[in-house]
């Protein structure tokens, strides 16, 4: 039962009362899981483009019309409690005046030995250095290093957003993954003279952005005129409710429903808000330092060349079945360049005729994805799979959105050889310029449920269809096989020490 007090904190939010019930529906009824038909393989739904094709596609990118909006979409709302995760269970579980081999012995863990080995490498080791009461010789210093770190006490970085920590050391400044994706955006992400940078964060931590803008202006002077930086936050319509071990909507101690966000598939709705024709879309913790740029440069104007050779070709045929009733003939003819230029088979809606099922084929948002072979890292990958309406589509599979007691489905999901490292370019308008209604292209029935824990209680979370899994479900995808060398992710504290991350 909803009381007066509920209905009114649901319309607050903008969440309907269908809205509300088809989420309780999935806790009591379950989820759908995505069958999938196959990995999709280098000849086989991924292209692996040749040098010669990568210098093409470099320059269908560079000579385009400069009509066309650029924009890059970085996702960095994400705390960096996660990348510290090792640290603050050595805080919790260490002992006094236990060595840092002893305690990696107890917990069979040589985390903090590598973390202990490489901490003069670390960006941020002068200045936590600077703020200790002991020396290095102490045995008490690994642990004040940690706390000051971490802590209020010192630079309370546990409580930071990944995007604003101090990544890469350039002799004796510091760059954030924030400052990295500006001038990186400046080599391939500007157009009418301005690198448009949109970054999706928490509320809350816009002042610790904004003071990283701060310090683009002052180090970067000339080319901070040309940065073009907005941000927007998760939008409260897409918080989800979170249920008892009962499936009852769960109610804080004020008897208040709880509500919790609903993943990063809720910036669907910020990336409809974009206003830009292509869009590049990255993950904050995922740069380079400055040395490293050339071959990831070079990759995203490739990526974003196929986009737009293929969305050119795309565009002439939509208006092409727009004009004027087509013939058989010339609609056959039609049907088959379209399944060359998106690599796939069409299949026909039975419920339209050939030339409207054409037209609803050709006319949806268009993304080129590039994918890193497969090396053990965990998260989706490329794959084969049916839709709802029996057709065969290319999509980012996560392994949540498969049935894992299915002997079959589990061995396609182990089958791939691709990973998806959230290196995208979209194409956000039709052949007429309107943009999209991205909403309309979403499966809205890829949710999935997880268990967490809030205090003492137990309960299930509703996460809605990932930003590039089931929220870009409906869309045209073409998948390019990329270097891993152009994937750096920063998951843990001690990915800092790899080579890429080192100047």
């Amino acid at each position: 039962m909803l009381t007066l007090h509920d209905l009114n904190n649901l319309r607050q939010k903008g969440i309907s009362i269908e809205e509300f019930q088809k989420q309780l529906s999935y806790f009591e009824h379950g989820v759908s899981y995505v069958n999938l038909i196959r990995a999709a393989t280098v000849g086989d739904g991924i292209t692996k483009l040749s040098d010669a094709e990568i210098e093409h596609f470099k320059e269908v990118f560079e000579h385009r019309d400069t009509a066309v909006k650029l924009l890059k979409f970085v996702p960095a709302s994400g705390a960096a409690s996660r990348m510290f995760k090792a640290l603050y269970r050595y805080m919790q579980d260490y002992k006094i005046g236990q060595s840092t081999e002893e305690y990696c012995l107890e917990t069979n863990d040589n985390f903090m030995l590598i973390f202990e080995k490489g901490l003069r490498e670390f960006p941020f080791y002068e200045k936590v250095k600077s703020l200790l009461s002991v020396s290095e010789n102490d045995s008490e210093f690994l642990m004040s290093f940690v706390r000051i770190l971490l802590t209020e006490k010192g630079l309370n970085y546990g409580s930071y957003p990944k995007g604003v920590l101090p990544f890469h050391l350039y002799e004796d400044e510091a760059h954030s993954p924030f400052i990295e994706h500006f001038k990186e955006s400046l080599e391939y992400a500007t157009s009418q003279d301005k690198s448009r940078i949109h970054f999706t964060i928490t509320e809350a931590h816009l002042p610790l952005f904004q003071k990283e803008e701060l310090k683009v202006k002052n180090s970067f002077p000339i080319l901070f005129e040309k940065l073009e930086i907005s941000y927007s936050y998760q939008k409260s319509l897409t918080d989800t409710i979170a249920v008892d071990q009962f499936n009852q909507p769960f109610r804080t101690d004020e008897g208040q429903l709880f509500f919790r966000p609903g993943g990063h598939g809720a910036l669907i709705e910020n990336l409809n808000d974009i206003n830009a024709d292509v869009v590049f879309v990255k993950n904050i913790d995922n740069v380079q330092v400055e040395r490293d740029f050339d071959l990831s440069v070079s990759y995203k104007k490739a990526l974003a060349g196929v986009l737009l050779q293929k969305q050119s070709a795309l565009f002439e045929i939509a208006a092409q079945l727009e004009a004027a009733p087509l013939s058989h003939s010339e609609l056959t003819n039609l049907k088959v360049e379209v399944e060359q230029i998106l690599g796939k088979v069409i299949s026909i809606d039975v419920n339209l005729d050939l030339q409207s099922a054409i037209l609803d084929s050709v006319d949806r948002p268009l993304r080129v994805c590039g994918m890193v072979k497969n090396e053990g890292q965990a998260g989706g990958g490329p794959f084969w799979v049916t839709t709802q309406d029996q057709k065969e589509e290319l999509q980012i599979i996560e392994s949540v959105q498969i049935d894992n007691s299915n002997p079959e489905q589990q061995q396609i999901l182990n089958s791939a050889t691709h990973f998806n490292p959230v290196d995208l370019v979209c194409g956000l308008k039709n052949h007429k310029g309107i943009p999209f209604d991205l909403k309309e292209y979403v499966d809205y029935d890829q949710v999935f449920i997880s268990s967490k824990s809030l205090g003492e209680a137990q309960i299930k979370a509703l996460e809605l269809p990932g930003l590039w899994n089931g929220s870009m479900a409906g869309w045209n995808t073409i998948f390019i096989e990329v270097p891993v060398l152009t994937f750096n992710p920063v998951k843990t504290i001690n990915d800092l020490l790899k080579s890429m991350h080192q100047v």
